[in-house]
């Protein structure tokens, strides 16, 4: 169980972690003091590059410093200079050898490294020496329990106890070595009889709360209760970044009552620290799940402005979620700012600038994500569209912390990219002789192979990396891109998964992905003839399209038989029937899945489908559904609209008007309850209220198009055209949409401005690739005028 711990060092104070390296005897000056300090904080501000800089001066300065050298080596080790950080912490030990840091470090370093005996060695070497022993028993007995080794570990925790008894680390990780050596009993009461020592402790009421729900002590009433009050506790006394913690402790809510538990509590913090920004944050993420998100906005941004980046990269998500785009630019911009290491930022920017077909500003932050996160990276994708010296220079800088491995592995799709394939086959030739069994690059191997026509090779390598890796869908499109999408060729596929050895469940995920990557091709075979062709033609394609269509559905039969409570085979097999417009078939698949395995989400798209058909036989039993999913959640948002989706199908529009205002007043980002409500005063000829109530939320969707065409609408039926203009000009985006420029041309002409309105059309036009616009424009009576002009 991985524990939740302060960062080393942030439980002290910094003058003090400087006193520390400084025992020595030598005194220590105030100004040097605060020379370090600074590093410090601007390492804790995640500005590594800074902080690494300004030790390097200062190590430069005062070469037998062992905290200057300790200070850059952890900044080395964030940037991903391994090598350098290796060093550094190596001279730090040998300047101060009794100081314990640089040998948990180093230890730690060592293990990422997969050198489990060097980790242990280093200890060893500091247990002889450092005039503190507890910490290095500690991750010592850490390394024995990831081994399995729970006797050695016992030892090593009951050692670390004997020398500090305040160590929190060195109890909770005996409690964990008892249970993994099946003292069960032993080891729960162990760690509840800690908890005078450490009342005043978050770590402990953290970790302890988290070792009773990993080992099965919290799954009943009363063990659940006492797990969450101790979680509650811990984030309570909380004094250091608990981001983890609050993850884990909203995670737990999973139920309506557990949902107001954790706001009740969550507010309670709130008020009683204000400052508190990642409480703030973990309440703006519990009403968000729960569907308010005018209300999680609205505390995610109490916690940006007080600098806390993952407010700032939640609020981004939400903005984004909600299409205010602009938005959300902005506010990936300011993580950013606020933390230059937070790396998803730099994917959801370039997917933002992707969409606006602005490749320069895309690739740019494509490529600052390689230099952060190279491994995260979809390196075979980015290849394709980035300029290669671009690119080359980003492997360059990334190879340090990435690996070799990884480093020769992307440089083969670089090659590939430039129709270098002798180069490509080289550069992964070397990333295996590296890694031979690293999946990414034996999945690189696997196009080489195909690339040069081994195909049966490619094959046998792919189905080793599925049996491996079955979650990993990358390999299927590979895979069946192999067999000819023809009876013998899909045959073929389907007899050869069959002979793949694996479990049931593991088997049950490769069919179910196999089936999702033949997917794609159904629109080939419709595609491939839209000119006419000869009868026997078509006839082919049609048998061709029905073998596919036997094979995926087979497929996903499978999997199900395989495991039956895997909702994701269930609702991908509905979802195809659907598009396909089989609804018997989709009905069937989704009642007989949540006959055999309850899923919420489910079965609240197996209302939407249901009530889609507006027919009487398929509303009752989206009604059924509906009430059972209702019982479960009755202040579900969403499934509150589609409450009141019925009671209009049913003509009870009164009813359902009064639920639709409810709901905008409690939500103003219920969009679809207020797109309804308002289409329901336009049914029944209020346009004033329409108006008025679209008017009144306007500002809460600035970058909504059909929400201002909608709201300029009404304005129109109400005579109000200068009011529709307005609407319209409103809206983000109107200068970059060529429908609402289009729009706004047509409101300049009817209010007689048909110099603007000839320009803003003539404008319109010119964006508007499908030709759609001037068709409609060749019929609108308000562009008369302009054709006599």
């Amino acid at each position: 169980m991985e524990l939740f711990r302060a960062r080393l060092g942030v439980r002290r104070s910094y003058r003090k972690r400087a006193h520390l390296f400084a025992r020595g005897g030598q005194p220590v000056s105030g100004r040097f003091v605060y020379r370090n300090e600074h590093g410090v904080l601007l390492f804790h501000a995640k500005r590594f590059a800074e902080a690494r800089e300004w030790f390097d001066r200062l190590v430069r300065r005062e070469r037998r410093d062992a905290q200057l050298w300790y200070e850059r080596a952890r900044c080395d080790m964030e940037l991903g200079r391994r090598r350098k950080a290796e060093r550094g912490f190596c001279v730090a030990k040998a300047l101060d050898p009794q100081e314990p840091h640089p040998y948990l470090m180093l230890a730690d370093l060592y293990d990422d490294d997969g050198d489990r005996e060097k980790a242990k060695a280093v200890l060893e070497e500091g247990l002889a020496v450092a005039w503190r022993l507890a910490p290095l028993y500690v991750r010592l007995g850490d390394l024995y329990m990831e081994e399995g080794e729970a006797e050695q570990a016992v030892s090593c925790y009951e050692e670390a106890i004997r020398h500090d008894r305040d160590d929190v680390f060195a109890h909770l990780g005996l409690a964990a070595a008892l249970a993994e050596r099946g003292d069960m009993d032993e080891a729960r009461r162990y760690v509840i009889e800690q908890r005078a020592r450490f009342a005043a402790n978050s770590e402990y009421w953290l970790n302890a709360g988290k070792w009773l729900i990993a080992h099965g002590f919290a799954d009943e009433g009363e063990g659940r209760e006492t797990a969450l009050s101790w979680l509650e506790e811990g984030l309570r006394l909380a004094e250091f970044d608990a981001e983890e913690a609050y993850e884990f402790y909203l995670e737990l809510l999973t139920t309506p009552t557990l949902f107001e538990r954790g706001r009740a509590f969550l507010e309670q913090l709130v008020s009683a620290r204000p400052t508190l920004a990642s409480a703030h944050s973990a309440l703006g993420v519990l009403y968000e799940r729960r569907g308010r998100l005018s209300k999680a906005m609205a505390f995610y941004r109490e916690a940006a402005a007080m600098g806390h980046a993952l407010s700032l990269f939640r609020l981004a998500e939400l903005c984004a979620s909600l299409g205010r785009h602009e938005e959300a630019k902005q506010q990936y911009e300011a993580c950013l700012k606020a933390d230059p290491s937070f790396v998803l930022c730099h994917f959801r920017l370039a997917s933002l600038y992707e969409a606006e077909e602005n490749e320069e500003r895309q690739h740019a932050h494509l490529l600052q994500a390689v230099r952060l996160a190279p491994k995260r990276i979809d390196m075979e994708q980015l290849a394709a569209i980035a300029e290669p010296s671009a690119l080359l220079r980003a492997l360059a800088d990334a190879r340090p912390h990435a690996g070799e491995a990884w480093y020769y592995d992307s440089l083969g799709y670089v090659y590939g990219a430039l129709g270098r394939r002798d180069q490509e086959k080289a550069a992964v030739e070397k990333a295996l002789a590296l890694d031979p069994d690293h999946p990414e690059v034996l999945r690189h191997w696997a196009m080489v192979l195909i690339a040069e026509g081994s195909q049966k090779e490619a094959a046998k390598l792919l189905e080793q990396l599925m049996v491996r890796h079955p979650d990993d869908e990358s390999l299927y499109p590979l895979y069946v891109a192999l067999f000819p999408k023809t009876m013998r060729g899909l045959g073929k596929l389907r007899h050869r998964l069959e002979r793949l050895k694996a479990s049931r469940k593991a088997k049950s995920v490769m069919y179910r992905n196999t089936a999702s990557a033949l997917l794609p091709y159904f629109g080939e075979e419709q595609g491939e003839h839209d000119a006419p062709v000869r009868w026997w033609t078509k006839a082919k394609e049609w048998v061709g399209t029905v073998v596919l269509f036997s094979i995926v559905t087979d497929l996903y039969d499978e999997a199900i038989r395989l495991n039956r409570s895997d909702a994701e085979a269930y609702g991908r097999l509905a979802r195809l029937y659907a598009a396909l417009e089989l609804d018997s078939d989709a009905v069937k698949t989704w009642r007989k899945a949540l006959a055999r395995v309850w899923d919420p989400s489910l079965a609240q798209e197996f209302v939407e489908y249901l009530l889609a058909a507006d027919e009487e036989r398929k509303r009752e039993e989206a009604k059924r559904w509906l009430e059972r999913l209702l019982a479960d959640d009755p202040d579900d948002v969403d499934l509150r609209v589609l409450q009141a989706v019925v009671w209009l199908q049913e003509g009870q529009r009164e009813k359902a008007k009064r639920q639709l205002e409810e709901i905008v007043a409690e939500e103003p980002l219920a969009r679809e309850a207020l797109m309804l409500l308002g289409e329901h005063y336009m049914e029944t000829g209020r346009y004033q209220e329409a108006a008025a109530l679209w008017e009144r939320y306007a500002d809460w969707y600035p970058e909504d198009e059909e929400f201002h065409m909608q709201l300029a609408a009404v304005y129109e039926e109400a005579g109000r055209i200068d009011q529709a203009l307005a609407a319209i000009e409103r809206c983000v985006h109107m200068a970059n949409d060529a429908r609402l420029r289009y729009e706004r041309a047509r409101y300049l002409a009817l209010l007689g401005r048909f110099d603007e309105a000839k320009e803003e059309l003539r404008a319109a036009l010119a964006a508007d690739e499908s030709g759609e616009l001037a068709l409609l424009a060749a019929d609108e009576p308000a562009f008369h005028r302009l054709e006599q002009m």
